[in-house]
């Protein structure tokens, strides 16, 4: 089952035309609500993982704009890697730390134009909050 539905754009600028567009790259129209899932067939290591992508905000100063994240089947434990509404990167963690914000970027993200390459390393073996998760842009 392919994970590209019409509530999609598929392409850097999804309108054709005159601008480029990069293979395999995907663009979320905000009014449909659009998001990819993937079902693992085992849980796999939880404790240590990294996940790596180019970002390219279209609304700045919303509410929640969340990158990914992941939950068990709708309950259980949680976690989210996104823009706030302040601009700036959360990482937030059901199952480690205090269980809320785990990381929170004091840089603020708010250039449209602009791709971001963000790299996110988390290890849950470390004992606080700060050193648990690394966050790594351009």
């Amino acid at each position: 089952m392919s994970v590209i539905s019409n509530n999609q754009l598929a392409g850097a600028s999804g309108q054709g035309g005159s601008g480029y567009q990069i293979d395999r790259s995907l663009r979320f129209n905000s009014d449909d609500s659009a998001y990819l899932s993937r079902d693992f067939p085992s849980a796999g290591d939880q404790t240590k993982w990294t996940w790596s992508g180019w970002v390219k905000r279209s609304d700045i100063g919303s509410a929640r704009q969340q990158i990914f994240g992941n939950t068990t089947a709708g309950a259980g434990p949680y976690g989210a890697f996104e823009f706030g509404s302040d601009d700036s990167l959360y990482y937030y963690d059901s199952a480690i730390g205090s269980g809320g914000t785990v990381f929170q970027t004091t840089r603020v993200f708010r250039d449209v134009s602009a791709w971001y390459h963000i790299v996110v390393v988390l290890d849950t073996s470390q004992s606080t909050d700060a050193t648990r998760i690394k966050v790594y842009v351009n």
